[in-house]
């Protein structure tokens, strides 16, 4: 009997734990808040990066208000993913401080508080051991910031090498985030017609390398850049 009593209150107690699927989905569901919240900080960044200073500055107000309810909601009490981390809240108070830096500030002044946003957050789900689709396109964009070096001075005949490799590791990010992204973002026509042009480009990219042909070399470089601007603007 006593066995069985011992038996029973193990059961209990393993009852009242939750479950690992619960704390996953309580992780998804900040994630999601998250994702919802860094919509409008990328419109932000992108208005006032392209000089669309009114539509910045709506996005930017949206961004404040998702911001301070997932503030509200989460600071105090982390999901089960960010249970261990002594400074969640604090990040997402910092993250909260420096959007309302932003607000009424010229382009100038803005964009200077809003961009380090975005390594906040990347930092934060990396020390956490967490990841999410964003750190796919972060770690694409960041591939093709160091292509973009190129633009200034494109490879000469002893610099393709390196150029094809720089090439082959933006195209093999590019990949990935086809591959990984989520069912609803990966069916997106507007998603695959971005990525797979990008990729298009690339292929291009690389002959043109080969070729010598500097002009479309930089050529290619800007439609690039653009794809890349935009699908973070979007999708990241």
């Amino acid at each position: 009997m006593r066995g069985l009593r011992i038996v029973s209150a193990v059961l209990c107690v393993l009852a009242a734990l939750p479950s690992a699927a619960a704390a996953d989905e309580a992780t998804d569901a900040f994630h999601s808040a998250l994702g919802e919240a860094y919509r409008p900080y990328r419109e932000a960044v992108h208005y006032y990066e392209t000089g669309n200073n009114e539509l910045a500055e709506i996005a930017l107000e949206e961004f404040v208000a998702s911001w301070k309810a997932l503030v509200a909601r989460y600071a105090a009490m982390p999901p089960p993913g960010y249970a261990k981390d002594a400074d969640f809240g604090k990040t997402l108070a910092a993250i909260a401080d420096k959007a309302a830096r932003a607000v009424g500030a010229s382009p100038v002044e803005a964009l200077p508080a809003l961009r380090p946003i975005r390594s906040d957050l990347a930092a934060l789900r990396k020390r956490n051991g967490l990841t999410v689709f964003s750190d796919c396109v972060d770690a694409m964009n960041a591939a093709m910031d160091r292509l973009w070096a190129y633009r200034q001075k494109p490879p000469g005949a002893n610099e393709v090498p390196a150029f094809k490799a720089a090439v082959a590791a933006t195209t093999g990010r590019y990949r990935n985030c086809l591959e990984v992204a989520p069912a609803p973002t990966r069916e997106s026509a507007e998603f695959r017609r971005m990525l797979e042009g990008a990729l298009a480009s690339l292929a291009r990219l690389e002959a043109a390398a080969e070729a010598g042909n500097a002009e479309l070399v930089v050529s290619l470089l800007r439609e690039l850049r653009s794809f890349d601007r935009l699908i973070w603007m979007r999708f990241g």
